[in-house]
């Protein structure tokens, strides 16, 4: 005679056995892709068998870590919640949930979260990592006071073409035939030396919206000849304005004043606007416009209006490490105040263009940047002395290797190559260029 009871015990204990090696397997799933930085995937394995497993200690921490470090910070706490409320002890879910409410800015919740780890004398490593949690936390509650940001900056270098023009100074045109530059108009190379600096004002309305102002001074210099020397002023009013934790919107008012040589080049007005959208911790995208008016001190045929636009995205990568990948798209046009054959062969045209940055954190204070660029250019009518419609096709790559030797000072070195390809000859160029530079930075 079959014992039922028996039977009975044998299917709940090999159900419960099965039940387990469901959960570790889940659980193994779960902590290999966070481990290899797929804390998205961890996240979806996560929400797929949350109903079944959510409520048992290991899968909500692990699964909770998972939310917060793929962007979805909300359920990242609710799931450490139910790890503390069944083990009001457990220092590891604690230290996640301070850290998920610093992600959203909650900024006193996260504070007393880290005062309350710090009560029960944990390791030196996770000491290190609060405080350097709270320090972010005094300057984010800081922010909320006017405050100013200033920089000073001094670069050294050389150009293989400090005048962007062409290698060669013969040429031919179906108008004048063959002819020759002067000695000017082709590429000379040369020493040169730039001084930046800056400072902003900044004043909080309120925990959403900023505004600012700010100017900018930058001299470029060019040894041994004068004639290529620069002096910029830049001037901006603008605010940001965060929509919430991942949206946010800035915009400025700038007015530029260029100089060439000692005498007054061009004037810039306009007005540009950025809006930012972070869609997990790892990814932001990003639209910008902007429209600008050029005014050149005497050549009438130059001014301009400029219609900028662009497209950007930001990506954490689990490449060398953690590294950013930046690419970005833009388009525009420049649109004379005259319109005539003269403006519309020289200064009339359609532009796009894209780039694509990487940038490697080689250690903690050292980050080499690489970016690779490409611009193509169109204008609107017959060049008078070539008898061909210009178009410019612009490519770049550069690097740089950034050092942050302190708070305030950082450390500079790099180098570049560009060079364009045009259908008109005496607009062909190519350089290079190496220099270093010191900044120093208050805030």
């Amino acid at each position: 005679m079959l014992n039922y009871k028996n039977i009975l015990m044998v299917i709940v204990l090999a159900t419960t056995a099965f039940s387990s090696l469901a959960e570790e397997q889940i659980l193994m799933q779960i902590k290999q892709l966070h481990a290899q930085g797929q804390s998205e995937q961890a996240f979806q394995l996560g929400e797929v068998n949350l109903e079944e497993w959510g409520g048992l200690i290991e899968f909500d921490y692990y699964y909770g870590m998972a939310a917060v470090d793929s962007g979805h910070v909300s359920e990242g706490i609710f799931a450490l919640e139910r790890v503390l409320y069944q083990q009001p002890n457990h220092r590891a879910a604690k230290l996640e949930l301070a850290r998920a409410y610093y992600l959203l800015k909650q900024y006193p919740l996260a504070r007393q979260h880290f005062q309350a780890i710090l009560a029960v004398t944990p390791p030196v490593s996770v000491i290190e990592r609060i405080n350097t949690f709270m320090q972010l936390i005094d300057k984010a509650e800081n922010e909320l006071e006017p405050h100013m940001l200033a920089y000073f900056e001094v670069i050294g270098g050389h150009d293989s073409n400090a005048n962007f023009a062409p290698g060669s100074a013969n040429f031919y045109s179906p108008i004048l035939g063959d002819g020759e530059l002067s000695d000017d108009g082709t590429a000379q190379s040369a020493w040169y030396n730039d001084t930046r600096m800056g400072v902003g004002y900044y004043s909080p309305l309120n925990k959403l919206t900023t505004i600012y102002l700010r100017a900018d001074l930058s001299e470029h210099n060019v040894n041994p000849t004068i004639e290529y020397d620069s002096f910029t002023y830049t001037l901006q009013a603008g605010a940001v304005h965060k929509f919430n934790a991942d949206l946010s919107l800035s915009a400025q008012l700038i007015h530029q004043q260029h100089s060439v040589d000692g005498a007054r080049y061009r004037e810039m007005d306009g007005v540009a606007a950025n809006l930012v959208n972070v869609l997990n911790a790892k990814t932001s995208v990003q639209i910008g416009a902007s429209y600008l008016n050029f005014t050149y001190n005497d050549l009438d045929n130059k001014d301009a209006q400029e219609y900028n636009f662009s497209l950007g995205y930001n990506r954490q990568v689990p490449l060398f490490g953690t590294s950013l990948i930046m690419a970005r798209l833009s388009f525009g046009e420049d649109k004379p105040d005259e319109d005539n054959n003269i403006t519309q062969s020289t200064s009339e045209r359609e532009f796009w263009g894209s780039s694509l940055a990487h940038k490697i954190p080689l250690s903690n204070t050292i980050v080499l940047t690489s970016t690779i660029a490409y611009q193509h250019s169109e204008y609107a009518a017959d060049d008078l002395l070539f008898a061909v419609t210009r178009e410019d096709e612009t490519f770049s790559f550069d690097v740089t290797a950034d050092w942050r030797l302190n708070k305030h000072w950082r450390l500079s070195v790099g180098a570049g190559w560009r060079e364009q390809d045009s259908n008109i000859e005496i607009y062909n160029f190519d350089r290079m260029y190496g220099q270093v530079g010191i900044r120093y930075e208050y805030y």
